[in-house]
């Protein structure tokens, strides 16, 4: 400015070299010679990104043009923690933190002054290492499997120290034993479920603490639901069914649809009493096998078929009739279920069956009679057309002689006199009269005949004595009482 002297503007170009200088005033001139130099711009050249692992020493040589005289520093931005720059442009330490970060580094001459310093933004970028697991699905997650021991080890990184270990939302059965993951998980993981375990992991330089922590999924697979069925299960009518249902998996639901009534399936066990009588004789049931809400479980349904049966008619009851000659006598036959056609075999004269009620006459003579008793019904409730089965029981008829004649207990003394000492022989019941007699209460040295009814021999013992009598004509017995004196 030929006013004020300022030399000023933009170089564009280096330069060094000499120029003259001339001042004039009213009084007259003056030159000097004047030096200008103009330096080339300080660029730094290298890479601006720098990366590395928090942890892990780092090292960065930054270079600049021109590359002699030249000095680095940080400019108004702080440099990430754990890392420093010296003069000479090498950026170093131990990253303390992960994270992307751009920060302005001043290049300049040495001897320059600071208005003409450039500055360069470096984008710095550095990750947490990892820590160091076995997993050998490479997923991050530590699978194991409901019911069989696992074991999955896990330490820091190197150079850190684990700080801290949060496992208490790990599934049943697994813990942390100091180095690894282990157990035997009693349960299988529920799809919508998250388990997890925290660790923390901390490394301690003179610049500052780096502290680490990666939450671990934990998984536990379940073993697939299992199903084995026949494909058709007979259920006997009227009669308690306990059939047992083969499956297997982590925790698996067994369900039903479809089973005949009176059946449910509780527990793997197909249970119950069905009472159809008029069918249907065919169900088709459904039965499913179900763990799917756990990871890795599935869901498995099987067709079956359940014929409904008809149990044999088998008789209950009373099987046998006890009577008299000349009195009639009946039974009622009763079976453990529905009889369709009832026939008798080796029935004897005037014996009559009337639905189910047995009729013997009072014509029948005495003796000993049996009789088979054929019952039958289907084989399928409400089929017609089903085969027919049958049962066979015996029926035994008793007909014995009735009780003895009155003529024969009235001629029988109430009261005997016997004397001591003296041999006896009387006769309390009439020659052929067909029964038998027997006596209780008999004083020593006295015996009565059963068939002839003969009292004989000699009581030595004076005294009263109540005999009992039982008189007997076939099976029927009838008692007498009476009074015995030995004087």
């Amino acid at each position: 400015n030929p006013s004020t002297g300022v030399i000023s503007g933009t170089p564009t170009s280096v330069f060094e070299g000499t120029v003259t200088i001339t001042a004039t005033n009213a009084s007259g001139s003056d030159n000097e010679t004047l030096k200008i130099v103009i330096n080339p711009v300080v660029v730094i050249i290298t890479s601006t990104n720098v990366t590395g692992t928090v942890g892990t020493p780092l090292s960065f040589q930054l270079a600049a043009n021109p590359a002699n005289d030249v000095s680095f520093s940080e400019g108004t931005q702080k440099l990430p923690k754990g890392v420093t720059i010296n003069l000479g442009g090498l950026i170093q330490g131990i990253p303390l933190s992960a994270g992307s970060t751009a920060v302005n580094l001043k290049a300049e001459r040495l001897g320059q002054v600071t208005e003409d310093s450039r500055y360069t933004k470096v984008n710095f970028s550095f990750t947490n290492p990892a820590f160091l697991m076995e997993d050998p699905d490479g997923d991050g997650v530590l699978t194991f499997t409901a019911g069989a021991p696992g074991r999955f080890t896990l330490s820091a990184p190197a150079g850190f120290k684990l700080s801290s270990v949060e496992a208490e939302g790990l599934p049943d059965g697994l813990r942390w034993d100091g180095t690894a993951v282990a157990g035997t998980p009693t349960t299988g993981t529920r799809t919508s479920a998250t388990n997890s375990i925290k660790f923390t992991a901390t490394l301690t330089t003179d610049r500052g603490t780096a502290t680490l922590s990666t939450n671990l999924l934990v998984r536990v697979n379940a073993t697939p639901a299992s199903l084995e069925l026949p494909e058709e299960i007979e259920v006997e009518v009227g009669k308690r069914t306990a059939i047992p249902i083969t499956f297997g998996g982590t925790d698996t639901l067994v369900t039903a649809a479809g089973l005949p009534p009176g059946l449910i399936l509780d527990g793997g066990v197909l249970s119950g009493t069905n009472s159809s009588t008029n069918g249907p004789a065919e169900w088709k049931a459904t039965i499913t096998a179900d763990n799917s809400g756990l990871t890795g479980g599935t869901n498995i349904s099987r067709a079956v078929t359940i014929r409904l049966r008809n149990p044999v008619p088998v008789m209950t009851g009373i099987s046998r009739i006890i009577t008299s000659q000349g009195r009639s006598a009946r039974l009622n036959l009763t079976f453990d279920a529905t009889v369709e056609n009832l026939r008798l075999r080796n029935l004897p004269s005037g014996v009559e069956i009337s639905g189910n009620q047995l009729t013997v006459p009072a014509s029948l003579a005495p003796g000993k009679y049996t009789l088979q008793v054929e019952s039958e019904n289907r084989l399928r409730p409400g089929d017609p057309t089903s085969l027919l089965q049958t049962a066979l029981a015996d029926v035994r008829i008793f007909v014995d002689l009735g009780p003895p004649p009155a003529a024969t207990l009235a001629a029988i003394p109430s009261n005997l006199t016997l004397t001591a000492g003296s041999l006896t022989e009387q006769t309390l019941i009439q020659p052929d009269s067909g029964v038998r007699v027997a006596a209780l209460g008999l004083p020593a040295g006295l015996t009565l005949d059963p068939e002839s009814g003969k009292l004989s021999g000699t009581a030595s013992q004076r005294g009263t004595y109540r005999l009992t009598l039982f008189v007997q004509n076939g099976k029927r017995w009838v008692k007498k009482s009476v009074t015995l004196k030995v004087k």
